[in-house]
C-alpha cells in the first residue's frame, strides 16, 4: 500500500512541475492522508511514512495557494494544525518530535497566509529540550520537512547562507524561518510558479 501513496506523491510532484498546481494539490492531498494512515503514533513518527505525510500536506498547502485557491490552502492549515493538535497530545513526548510537529503547523500557517503566531519559537523551545538534537535530524521525518523547505527555498531568492547548517540544526532553521519563510512564500505566489530543480 505504500508504494501506492509514493507512485501518488511521484504523480503529484510531476504535476506541480508541469505547472498544474491545483491537480498537485489533490495529489499530494490524497498522498498526505495515505501516509498519515500508515502511521502509528508513538514510535513510528521518525520514520519516512509520517515524513512523507508532512512533506505532502505542507506541499498539497502551498499548491493551492499558488493555484489561487486560497481557501484550500486555509483549509490544509486547519486539517493540519489539528492533526498536529492530536499527535502532541498522544504518546509524543520526545521534544525533538514535538518541535518538529510545532514546524511543520507553523509552515502551514504560514503558507496559508495567516500569521505564524509564534510558533516557530514554540519549535525552538521544543528543539532546545531535546538531547542529542544532532542525531535526530538524521531520521527520515526531519529530512522530509528540510526537502520541503530546501525546494522552496531552490525557488526563492531568499536563501540562507549556507543550506548545511540549516540542514543539521533544526534550531537554526526554524528562526531563520521565522524571520525568512513568508517572504519565500509570498515570492513563489506572486510569481505564480514552484519550480526547483531536482539536486537534492
Amino acid at each position: 500500500m505504500k508504494d501506492r501513496f509514493v507512485d501518488i506523491r511521484e504523480a503529484a510532484d510531476q504535476k506541480r512541475a508541469e505547472g498544474q498546481y491545483i491537480s498537485a494539490g489533490d495529489g499530494f492531498t490524497r498522498a498526505a492522508f495515505g501516509f498519515i494512515s500508515e502511521t502509528t503514533y508513538g514510535d513510528d513518527l521518525e520514520s519516512g511514512n509520517f515524513g512523507q505525510f508532512l512533506y505532502c500536506h505542507l506541499s498539497s498547502t502551498l499548491c493551492y495557494r499558488i493555484g489561487g485557491q486560497a481557501q484550500r490552502s486555509k483549509n490544509r492549515y486547519r486539517q493540519g494544525s489539528l492533526i498536529a493538535s492530536d499527535l502532541l497530545g498522544y504518546n509524543c513526548d520526545e521534544a525533538a518530535l514535538r518541535g518538529l510537529i510545532k514546524e511543520f503547523e507553523a509552515d502551514l500557517k504560514t503558507i496559508s497566509g495567516e500569521e505564524e503566531g509564534g510558533l516557530y519559537q514554540n519549535a525552538i523551545e521544543e528543539y532546545s529540550k531535546a538531547n542529542h538534537l544532532d542525531m535526530w535530524q538524521s531520521e527520515m521525518a526531519f529530512d522530509w520537512v528540510y526537502a520541503f523547505f530546501r525546494r522552496v527555498g531552490d525557488s526563492s531568492s531568499h536563501q540562507p547562507s549556507d543550506w548545511d547548517v540549516i540542514h543539521r540544526n533544526p534550531i537554526d532553521r526554524a528562526d531563520f524561518k521565522e524571520n525568512t519563510f513568508g517572504d519565500m512564500v509570498s515570492e513563489l505566489i506572486y510569481d505564480g510558479e514552484w519550480d526547483f530543480e531536482k539536486s537534492f
